[in-house]
């Protein structure tokens, strides 16, 4: 029993090592539209709690600018974060 799993082990060992490992890194420009990405999904998201800190039109209707605000907020972090893996895939 003890030599199977010594077999397995080593096995095992042996198709890890031999998997090709991915190692890409962002280049320099990558990394700085990551950064600019970042700063301007702060800066929006900054505008929208202002609007919505200031909002006059009535609770339903401020209600509905701030989910709308969330789902553009969502939108633009998940489109950012696909681009930052598909460099880091590259």
């Amino acid at each position: 029993m003890k030599n199977a799993q010594t077999v397995l082990l080593v096995l095992g060992l042996a198709l890890l090592s031999a998997v090709p490992v991915a190692g890409a890194k962002e280049t320099v420009d990558e990394k700085v539209e990551v950064s600019g990405n970042t700063a301007k999904r702060g800066a929006k998201k900054a505008l929208h709690r202002t609007e919505e800190a200031l909002c006059l039109k009535g609770d339903l209707k401020c209600t509905a600018e701030k989910a709308g605000h969330r789902i553009i907020e969502a939108k633009d972090a998940t489109v950012d974060e696909a681009k930052k893996i598909k460099n880091k895939v590259d």
